[in-house]
């Protein structure tokens, strides 16, 4: 976790100090607390900052860190062997592991591969065109009506 001091010269300008703080679970805010100050006695001096403010900050930033064990156990997707049984137009691949998300790319590509028509294959043609009709749904995305803007 990082804590962002914000605050502002006598001239004037405005400044952000990133601070890095080292807390678990088991870590207590005070001894925290007395770490960050001496670290960054510049900005966090007893004239400047009281050191009760800095605890209370750290007490609430103590409530979200959560050890990975103690985290809500996410919930596992079994891949299927066959991707056809998943609607990827439905389906947030956000939602799931890197390694769940990976698993679910190599999938996509051996799909891929199994359907891709290369060069000197049947039914392989150069610089193929098609026309897929009109679209079922408004896509203003790409209009034509604001080129040249």
């Amino acid at each position: 976790p990082t804590l962002v001091l914000e605050y502002m010269t006598p001239n004037g300008k405005l400044y952000h100090r990133r601070m890095k703080v080292a807390m678990s679970q088991e870590t207590s805010p005070a001894a925290a607390a007395d770490t960050i100050i001496a670290t960054h006695k510049k900005y966090l001096s007893a004239d400047k900052v009281k050191r009760e403010q800095v605890v209370a900050l750290l007490e609430r930033l103590k409530e979200h860190v959560v050890k990975p064990a103690e985290a809500a156990p996410q919930k596992k997707v079994e891949v299927k062997a066959d991707n056809n049984e998943i609607d990827y137009n439905t389906f947030d691949l956000n939602k799931l592991s890197p390694e769940e998300v990976k698993i679910h790319k190599q999938k996509m590509d051996e799909v891929f591969e199994q359907n891709a028509i290369r060069r000197g294959d049947a039914g392989f043609e150069y610089d193929k065109q098609a026309d897929f009709g009109e679209p079922e749904e408004a896509c203003d995305w790409d209009s034509d009506s604001d080129v040249g803007s």
